[in-house]
């Protein structure tokens, strides 16, 4: 079953990143993306710090999700900690979602923890590993609604300023711009930002223009897709199938593509910096239209 995602942004303000207070927008730091699908392929896989992680947290009734890092309904994750840092912890998020997240040590131990209409919590960190598990409250209300909700999309990402300078990487994808596509494999210009298109069949898809950063493409099939002037940013398409593909003039910069089969693919005026390359390989500075190591 495909859904369309809504999302919310969870706040992980790290003093190492120098929390500030000035509202003012900044750009974020160039960082690799890390999914949960990611994480369920790699099981030894820790996430850093200066990581943007990207998981989808479902209804605890939904059977139908796979590559999952916990159970369905909770979301475990893997943390790195390199030095010592103080970590806030903010459950509060968009569209209803309730749900719980608690700070563990490498051995299960309860370090802190929050929840929706809970005060955040902040503590300080030694060096080591650390657990963060994202719990759906559905977990724990018998009140539940009769429809299966679809699965949320959570950003974790440390904050770098004030929330709102950060509230751009939670816009998710237009629900009518995936039905759309999913419907016509033809999307021009479309808001498909943060959409989970994972194994999906693309192929000769036009996408010309469209909003795709952050999207999870991963072993998708887009072959002989049209993707002119597209912004694929930080999106995961590490295994897709991207043959013939027309990429022209795309931003495909820190996008993953690690994997992916790019046999034929034009590539003509695309920003590859950052990109991860079919062999792994990171795509340096000036990389326009072909991936400079």
């Amino acid at each position: 079953m495909t859904y369309a995602r809504s999302s919310l942004f969870v706040s992980l303000c790290a003093l190492l990143v120098a929390c500030a207070s000035d509202p003012t927008p900044v750009a974020p730091p160039a960082a690799k993306v890390v999914t949960e699908h990611q994480l369920a392929d790699d099981p030894e896989r820790q996430v850093s710090l200066d990581e943007l992680l990207i998981l989808w947290l479902e209804d605890p009734r939904d059977e139908s999700t796979y590559l999952d890092t916990g159970e369905v309904g909770i979301d475990i994750v893997p943390y790195r900690i390199d030095q010592a840092t103080t970590l806030t912890l903010d459950a509060e998020g968009f569209g209803g979602l309730a749900f719980r997240i608690r700070l563990a040590d490498a051995e299960g131990y309860l370090i802190a923890q929050t929840e929706t209409g809970v005060p955040a919590e902040t503590v300080t960190l030694e060096p080591g590993s650390y657990k963060l598990v994202f719990e759906h409250l559905y977990m724990y209300n018998p009140d539940l609604p009769s429809d299966i909700q679809k699965p949320e999309t959570i950003f974790v990402r440390p904050q770098q300023s004030s929330p709102a300078a950060q509230w751009e990487l939670a816009v998710a994808a237009d629900e009518a711009s995936v039905l759309k596509l999913q419907a016509t494999r033809r999307c021009l210009n479309c808001n498909l930002r943060g959409a989970i298109l994972t194994r999906t069949n693309l192929n000769e898809a036009n996408l010309s223009g469209a909003d795709l950063s952050y999207a999870d493409m991963g072993r998708a099939d887009l072959s002989w897709a049209i993707l002119r002037g597209a912004d694929l940013s930080y999106a995961d398409m590490s295994g897709a199938d991207l043959s013939w593909a027309d990429m022209s003039g795309a931003d495909l910069s820190w996008a993953d593509m690690s994997g992916a089969n790019l046999r034929g693919a034009a590539l003509k005026g695309a920003n590859l910096e950052g990109a991860s390359w079919t062999d792994g390989r990171v795509c340096g500075p000036g990389s326009i239209g072909e991936c400079l190591f």
